[in-house]
């Protein structure tokens, strides 16, 4: 996740990128799910997106105050992990 590039890019082993999405959002964390797509979470836009090879959002989740991370669980459905209202 490039944050303030504002884009998730993939790069192979010599460092050429070969895949990267352009988005609106500042992502602070990605992942590559086992259907190809990448789930995309970002804290300051407090929404989690997944969006396929094609650069197409398949779904969108907004207004996640606190949001932290985001992660697929086996199952496919996502977990959000919260801060701590407190801190």
């Amino acid at each position: 996740a490039d944050t303030f590039g504002n884009r998730v890019i993939e790069v192979d082993k010599a460092g050429k990128v070969v895949w990267q999405y352009a988005t609106d959002v500042r992502p602070f964390d990605c992942d590559r799910l086992p259907n190809g797509n990448t789930l995309i979470a970002d804290g300051l836009q407090e929404r989690v997106m997944e969006v396929n090879a094609e650069g197409q959002v398949v779904w969108e989740v907004k207004n996640l105050k606190l949001l932290h991370d985001a992660d697929r669980l086996p199952n496919g459905n996502t977990l959000l992990t919260l801060r701590d209202a407190k801190k």
